[in-house]
């Protein structure tokens, strides 16, 4: 397309067909160059909106080791909510 594109803009500037070279000119322009770039930067800002709209990250205080009372201690100290959701008994 941009080989099309020079042939184009080289034909523009020799003087033939000046209309007809012109329009395809500016619709190669348009259909290669413009609407990716505008695509691009309407993608780039929906994703900056979507990283700013999440919360920031949290870090969790280590608890290997400690027994349930003290981890559930140590994470409301951190302001943070703990729920049991299985346990396993080893033999």
């Amino acid at each position: 397309m941009r080989f099309l594109l020079g042939v184009f803009v080289g034909y523009n500037l020799r003087g033939r067909n000046e209309l007809l070279i012109t329009v395809l000119a500016i619709i190669l322009l348009i259909n290669y160059v413009v609407v990716p770039t505008a695509a691009l930067l309407a993608l780039h800002l929906d994703v900056q909106r979507e990283h700013q709209s999440r919360p920031a990250h949290t870090k969790v205080p280590a608890i290997k080791g400690l027994t349930y009372a003290e981890a559930e201690t140590r994470l409301r100290s951190c302001n943070l909510n703990i729920r049991l959701l299985a346990t396993r008994y080893d033999l």
